[in-house]
């Protein structure tokens, strides 16, 4: 899969962190998403690891680019899309400064942080809560 990837120009990843309470365990899931030779829409889960306490911005900007550097995809990635925790804020912060000081961002980091994807899963449940009578039936 690593030689699969290498071929890859651009890539987009998304990232969430979920935590076991039965295992007090918290988990960081990173996914690449991108379009082949082909024009086909790929995603690839690139990482499941425990990501242990504190799971700070700078905990997480550590753990994505061990993934990146893992992948070799450090200076291919064009978006990170991430949920609107403070946490990911500084995340996506410490990811900027460490990208622009090394290689051109593409866009010039405009699409390197994006928010919206909880923000509108959240408008999507609360939408479909008002009509769940009607979907039950």
């Amino acid at each position: 899969m690593k030689a699969s990837m290498s071929k890859v120009n651009r890539i987009s990843l998304t990232t969430d962190l979920w935590w076991s309470n039965e295992q007090n365990i918290g988990y960081m899931t990173v996914t690449g998403h991108y379009i082949n030779s082909k024009w086909q829409l790929n995603r690839r889960v690139l990482s499941f690891i425990n990501v242990p306490p504190p799971h700070s911005g700078v905990v997480l900007a550590k753990e994505l680019i061990k993934v990146m550097d893992d992948w070799a995809i450090k200076n291919r990635v064009v978006s990170i899309i991430v949920d609107n925790a403070s946490t990911n804020d500084k995340c996506i912060r410490r990811l900027k400064e460490d990208f622009s000081g090394k290689q051109n961002l593409s866009l010039k980091d405009k699409l390197f942080h994006v928010c919206c994807a909880h923000i509108l899963n959240l408008l999507v449940k609360d939408g479909l809560s008002v009509i769940q009578d009607s979907i039950e039936r």
